[in-house]
């Protein structure tokens, strides 16, 4: 069964299995403040997290934030990112966690804060 909860959360201390979060060629938001987490805490380096379009980043996190892992998928850049990119960005981030073959029970992700524009 699956079970769909929104919550309204720091995605930081969110405790989830694997914390998914697109890169839009830049860092914005919540893929931001992961990451700065994480580099804080040296669970990675500069230059580690900034998957190109179509690739994707996967860190342990180390208890840097809530989540034991964090998914990091490269995605166009915001402007040109659609309703389309939305479904291959979930579709991308399952298939990639199902081929690392990880014992997987909580994902979560973000929403697209107000304003972003999908719908104007």
């Amino acid at each position: 069964m699956i079970q769909i909860e929104l919550a309204r959360e720091d995605v930081i201390a969110i405790d989830a299995d694997v914390l998914i979060l697109k890169h839009a060629q830049s860092f914005y938001g919540a893929d931001e403040s992961v990451h700065l987490r994480l580099l804080q805490q040296r669970v990675c380096q500069e230059n580690e997290v900034s998957p190109k379009e179509g690739e994707a980043t996967y860190l342990e996190t180390g208890g840097a934030i809530g989540a034991k892992g964090a998914l990091f998928l490269g995605t166009p850049q915001l402007g040109h990112f659609s309703y389309r990119e939305i479904r291959l960005f979930a579709q991308r981030a399952i298939e990639y966690l199902a081929k690392r073959g990880l014992r997987i029970e909580t994902l979560a992700t973000t929403v697209h804060g107000a304003g972003f524009g999908l719908d104007i």
